[in-house]
């Protein structure tokens, strides 16, 4: 994922490293998802995202992708939400 250039224009080298030790310590790893993935997503490349979300039974989807972004309204049992939304969520509840 590293070398994504997307990722790659926003975290130096240099931060790198300290951004993957954080993610180690606040991020928990899934396991690998076995089975038939659904046919939700226009890319089908992010379909396993859809289930592994699913089955993890998360609240909230965090994502820049435009096609996992058009799923909000799709009546998931999670929140597809753009990573810039789901900071204004987190400032709101720290607010209230």
């Amino acid at each position: 994922v590293a070398a994504k250039p997307y990722l790659r224009r926003r975290i130096s080298p240099s931060n790198l490293d300290a951004f993957v030790e954080t993610l180690a310590v606040v991020a928990e790893r899934a396991p690998a998802f076995v089975g038939d993935l659904p046919e939700v997503c226009r890319d089908p490349f992010d379909d396993f995202l859809v289930a592994q979300s699913v089955r993890l039974k998360v609240d909230v989807l965090v994502s820049g992708d435009p096609d996992l972004l058009a799923l909000e309204d799709a009546g998931l049992p999670f929140r597809v939400l753009s990573p810039h939304d789901f900071l204004a969520l987190l400032d709101d509840r720290d607010a209230g």
